[in-house]
């Protein structure tokens, strides 16, 4: 069973604040929407909800807020979206995801 992200590619820059903010909350839903997925590949389901990992993933893109820099952020979404593309291609063990979005909350 192949499980692959639908949407993952390389951010142009933002031409504004606003624009590289709405790409955060695309990349966010992104990220939501691939939980289920991420729990079936490591076998999270008993060691972490659905929930606890949305929490984790809101709490990494919170920790950011404060930056005002268009050209920071597209550079912050990119590492984001590259890490969730080596999680959803099985490219981490699931003692690598345990211990990053489950213990190191």
């Amino acid at each position: 069973m192949s499980f692959k992200l639908r949407s993952v590619k390389v951010p142009a820059n933002s031409a504004s604040l606003e624009e590289a903010r709405a790409r955060v909350f695309d990349f966010f839903r992104t990220a939501c929407r691939s939980i289920p997925q991420i729990m079936d590949i490591y076998n999270l389901q008993d060691v972490v909800t659905v929930s606890q990992l949305r929490s984790t993933i809101a709490s990494e893109i919170h920790k950011n807020s404060s930056i005002t820099n268009s050209k920071v952020i597209d550079l912050l979404l990119f590492k984001g979206m590259e890490e969730l593309s080596n999680i959803t291609e099985h490219a981490k063990q699931r003692h690598h995801v345990i211990g990053q979005y489950v213990v190191g909350q």
